[in-house]
């Protein structure tokens, strides 16, 4: 018997003690090429979930090396450096934006791309 429940049910001092609620965050590895997602995971933006992630990705290459292209999140660097030492050149790509400020606050403009940066380490 399945039981559904509502979102106020689910919410319990006891799932928000153990921290199973709140945000979520989908992590995603793409084959460069063919576009195949090789490993996906669903948790919370921290180290330990990045850690799960990136232990998905070691199972799920070969061991030849290959490129790894992350955002700036300070854990990508230990974890990736930790779970694909010896398969992986690790980069950082840090996009900045700025915004108009001459923009009336009602009227939605995205903001304008300025420049990449990118930080490499290799084995």
């Amino acid at each position: 018997m399945d039981v559904r429940r509502l979102p106020s049910e689910r919410l319990t001092p006891e799932r928000v003690e153990r921290g199973m609620v709140g945000e979520a965050y989908t992590s995603i590895c793409l084959e460069r090429s063919t576009k195949l997602v090789m490993a996906w995971h669903l948790g919370k933006r921290d180290r330990v979930s990045t850690e799960d992630f990136v232990s998905k990705i070691r199972w799920a290459t070969a061991t030849a090396r290959f490129d790894v292209n992350t955002g700036g999140f300070q854990p990508y660097e230990t974890a990736i450096d930790a779970g694909l030492y010896d398969r992986a050149n690790h980069a950082a790509v840090v996009k900045m934006f700025h915004t108009v400020s001459a923009v009336v606050p009602e009227s939605y403009r995205p903001a304008k791309f300025r420049i990449s940066r990118q930080g490499c380490h290799q084995r």
